[in-house]
């Protein structure tokens, strides 16, 4: 059975002409072979502006790609803080009150290695760190919460805080310095021409990732020292052109050495602890510092955390407090999970009374502090083991940071001690 089919294009149409292929073309261009060959000439030329696009253009345009060694898990930040001689004040200084006006340290200065406290107090640090001789003296430590790509207050901070440019001040950012800000690529730019060092983010390794995945790169090992196993990326993403891919994109070569010189830990040496809660009144032994990101397992020791864990982690879940999650509100068995610092000070409390009972002639530090940023919400936590610096900036909050140093104490008896002052500029 036929049916009376309706033609898509009427044949009859004075305009247009059906072909035996079924293509349709106005009749004006079919009857004019100037026209033809010019639209030819248009199509090709199209064509070949394509071809140079993709091969000339877009290579140029994305910086060759480069592979990533494997990190360090851990690092030393390779300086200590030479003490000073304290400033002269007109009244008495008392221990109680903390430090509000931040000290003129470029007028500061270093303590001579002739004083017997300064002597005793280097051989503890020569005996405590095996490569301590080969360390950068310095004045003073800048720690500096989550940057997220804010260049302009980055800058204005350390202008706050009067950086030298490494000369004397030794600068470490806390990781999440990209990403979600305006400015990445300018913040990277900045940190590796101005002497900053940095620990490695969630937000920088997820760049990372993007990179690997952008030039099909192998992806590096966070190795682990004294035998623990290393650490590896989890790589089971595939991620879409966001704006981490459109930073990675911008990765150039040197960007990838500076960035792979990184790690997700630095040990600091010798930090302040008090046991107050103006955090004015320092503890008998300072601790021995580390930075990080989001935190360090409880558990484990320094050279045997996972890369994830230590760039992530909010809190630990129950039962047992030995698992890391990055949500803060996990229920198993309806118990909530807790802040990592909590169990953090708790352990290191108990150990801290323990150690003290064992104290001799060569302590220097008991206990372990540490210094983080990643958990915006909960803004700068001071706690006797652990100092958290993520103020929120790039929500329009606060960049907040830590200035460490060591000076000679006067008060009650002559002695070293290791000062901190937190410092912050609105964003």
């Amino acid at each position: 059975m036929t049916g009376e089919q309706t033609p898509l294009i009427n044949s009859n149409d004075e305009y247009y002409i059906e072909t035996e292929y079924g293509s349709i073309l106005p009749q004006f261009v079919r009857k004019s072979k100037p026209i033809k060959y010019m639209l030819l000439v248009l199509v090709t030329g199209f064509v070949l502006f394509l071809v140079y696009v993709m091969v000339v253009v877009l290579p140029s345009v994305v910086p060759d790609a480069v592979s990533i060694p494997d990190f360090s898990m851990v690092k030393s930040t390779g300086i200590y803080l030479h003490p000073l001689v304290a400033e002269k004040k007109d009244k008495p200084e008392d221990p109680e009150d903390p430090v509000k006006i931040i000290p003129d340290f470029k007028h500061l200065d270093y303590l001579d290695e002739s004083n017997p406290i300064l002597s005793e107090h280097l051989d503890k640090l020569r005996k405590w760190d095996p490569n301590f001789d080969n360390k950068i003296a310095k004045k003073r430590m800048i720690l500096i919460g989550d940057v997220h790509g804010s260049l302009h207050e980055l800058k204005r901070f350390l202008s706050h805080v009067n950086y030298d440019g490494g000369k004397e001040d030794y600068v470490l950012l806390l990781g999440d310095f990209v990403n979600k800000g305006p400015d990445s690529i300018g913040v990277i730019n900045y940190i590796m021409e101005n002497n900053i060092d940095c620990v490695l983010g969630n937000h920088d390794l997820a760049m990372l990732k993007r990179y690997i995945q952008l030039h099909n790169v192998q992806a590096p090992v966070f190795k682990n020292k004294n035998g623990y196993e290393d650490s590896h990326l989890s790589l089971r993403e595939h991620f879409k052109f966001d704006d981490l891919m459109k930073i990675a994109k911008k990765l150039t070569p040197e960007h990838m050495r500076f960035l792979s010189s990184l790690s997700a830990i630095k040990t600091l040496g010798p930090v302040p602890r008090f046991n107050n809660k103006k955090q004015s009144r320092h503890a008998e032994f300072p601790a021995q510092g580390y930075a990080v990101h989001a935190g360090l397992m409880w558990d484990r020791d320094i050279d045997n955390q996972e890369i994830e864990d230590v760039t992530t982690m909010r809190d630990l879940l129950p039962p047992f407090w030995n698992v890391s999650t990055e949500d803060t509100k996990t229920k198993i068995g309806g118990v909530k999970s807790v802040p990592w610092t909590k169990v953090w000070n708790e352990v290191q409390h108990e150990f801290y009374s323990e150690e003290l009972e064992k104290v001799n002639d060569s302590t220097l530090t008991i206990g372990s502090k540490v210094f983080y940023g990643h958990a915006a919400g909960r803004g700068v936590t001071l706690k006797d083991f652990s100092t958290g610096l993520d103020s929120g900036c790039v929500y329009g909050k606060q960049l907040t940071g830590t200035i460490i140093w060591a000076q000679m104490s006067s008060h009650r008896e002559p002695k070293i001690v290791y000062k901190q002052m937190v410092v912050d500029i609105n964003c």
